[in-house]
């Protein structure tokens, strides 16, 4: 998540306005923060410009792939096998420390996007484009191989009709 970091000298406006990834988005990050812009966060003071991860907020992505233990694998199956059906997603977490995680405890669920939610480690800036668009091809090829999965043991598709009457809802349409 996007933070700066306290000089004892400086208000959090100034280390905002200084820093050369939060300029970019200084309006969003002083509106939120309005009411603490003219404080001085004291010398290695890490002060977090937002709460959320997301790419609107100025959050980096990287690959936290190594962090996948054994252990975190059961810890996450046990909380996905939980739902009825769900088969693909990725969990969106936040932990404690990154042992913590490894050994598949002391962490939150902050999201849980089911098919449509993309591999987020592929915004990864050590990825290219090529890459990225692999494992997307990769991650469509398996929901594609649950889904025939699905069928296979008498799961019904849905129509064409209902399909596309359930996305122009989503998209604030309406199909008769």
């Amino acid at each position: 998540l996007p933070e700066v970091i306290g000089d004892g000298r400086r208000t959090l406006e100034r280390l905002i306005l200084d820093d050369q990834r939060a300029v970019c988005m200084a309006r969003v990050y002083m509106d939120g923060l309005a009411e603490r812009l003219f404080e001085l966060p004291a010398e290695g003071e890490r002060v977090r410009l937002v709460e959320l991860g997301t790419h609107s907020l100025g959050a980096i992505f990287r690959d936290g792939n190594h962090l996948i233990t054994p252990e975190l694998e059961r810890r996450i199956d046990e909380i996905a096998r939980r739902f009825k059906g769900f088969h693909f997603g990725r969990f969106d977490l936040r932990a404690v420390s990154e042992r913590s995680l490894r050994e598949g405890r002391e962490f939150k669920i902050l999201e849980l996007n089911g098919l449509t939610g993309e591999a987020a480690h592929i915004y990864d800036a050590r990825y290219s484009v090529r890459e990225a668009w692999r494992i997307l091809g990769q991650q469509w090829a398996d929901a594609f191989a649950i889904a025939d999965a699905n069928l296979v043991r008498g799961a019904k598709a849905a129509p064409h009709a209902e399909v596309a009457r359930e996305i122009l809802r989503f998209l604030g349409g309406n199909l008769p």
